[in-house]
């Protein structure tokens, strides 16, 4: 699986992709946000639900290409502490198959801190 069909199933599954802001560049134009409607923290800055971020990376040398991608979350509490709780290094197929486990392994910690 690559970066382009992890997109369309990541859209497919009730995720929000968003055009990558320029300061990202992270060598593709997207990224993709997953609310977690179900999580009894809310964030401490803006009274809101926290959320998933999946973040897509790519990086070329020669003709070797390297896909990876992180999914975080990424809160503050208690305001004006900020906690940036991430899974990082995972691979296009292991970021569709594992999302939503690692989301619970996120919201999990996010609440007992």
């Amino acid at each position: 699986m690559n970066l382009n069909k992890l997109k369309e199933q990541l859209a497919r599954e009730g995720w929000i992709v968003y055009p990558e802001p320029e300061h990202f560049q992270h060598g593709v134009s997207w990224y993709a946000c997953y609310p977690l409607e179900d999580c009894m923290r809310l964030c401490a800055s803006n009274c809101k639900r926290v959320q998933l971020v999946l973040k897509p990376y790519r990086a070329k040398t020669g003709n070797t290409t390297w896909e990876s991608c992180e999914i975080d979350l990424t809160a503050a509490y208690p305001e004006p502490d900020w906690f940036k709780l991430c899974a990082y290094g995972l691979n296009p197929e292991q970021a569709a198959r594992q999302w939503r486990e690692i989301g619970m392994r996120l919201q999990r910690a996010w609440e007992v801190l």
